[in-house]
């Protein structure tokens, strides 16, 4: 007879799994929660978040995803702003904090696998500019573009005007993106963010990514 967590390695498709996941492979257990506890205590799993598990280092196959884990543990959402942008070389430090963008409220969690922080951001936004990151031939997180990340980086800095050469500044300054980098970016995507957020900060970065195309 398999044991607890052998069931469970057995049919997880992933390193992310859930409760209902977990309570379906214990269901033959009289008291399947109580079973949990035990595996939790040996570090058999780790729990990221109430009904959100990994697999302890002894038990995984690959490593676990964050941005798997981050759309699971709150939503919805899709990661993006400086998370992304380091994930995509637009940033040249890596970001350990996983920012995300959510039709919810905004929610910050501390993890034993790390801190997700999650942002509003109005449904008319959201949906713009979305991507499907592969981890795995059967799992994928929802992340913004490129370009969105962009978007939503410059969106969030609530300070900043309508001055093209401050935002300039910013993101050279603050978050050390090479101007010349951007300009693998999709202009024709940046304008349909543009139109979807009708927002003066982002209006500025389609004229942006149109300065750096010419440089090339």
């Amino acid at each position: 007879m398999k044991s607890p967590i052998q069931r469970v390695t057995s049919a997880a498709v992933s390193e992310e799994i859930d409760y209902n996941l977990l309570i379906g492979c214990l269901q033959d257990f009289s008291a399947p929660r109580d079973v949990i506890t035990p595996m939790l205590r040996a570090a058999e799993l780790i729990r990221v978040k109430k009904g959100i598990y990994v697999f302890g280092k002894d038990y995984s196959k690959r490593p676990y995803s964050l941005e798997v884990l981050a759309n699971m543990i709150y939503g919805p959402s899709y990661v993006s702003c400086e998370y992304a942008l380091s994930l995509y070389g637009l940033i040249p430090e890596a970001v350990q904090e996983v920012t995300c963008m959510t039709t919810g409220r905004n929610k910050l969690f501390d993890t034993p696998v790390g801190r997700f922080s999650y942002q509003f951001l109005p449904i008319v936004k959201y949906k713009v500019g979305l991507e499907r990151l592969r981890v795995t031939d059967k799992v994928g997180a929802l992340i913004a573009s490129p370009e969105k990340a962009l978007a939503d980086t410059v969106f969030k800095r609530k300070e900043v005007t309508g001055n093209i050469h401050e935002l300039k500044a910013i993101l050279h300054d603050d978050y050390r993106i090479d101007l010349l980098s951007i300009r693998q970016l999709r202009v024709g995507l940046i304008d349909e963010i543009a139109k979807a957020y009708k927002h003066p900060r982002i209006q500025l970065l389609p004229a942006i990514i149109r300065e750096a195309k010419k440089n090339e």
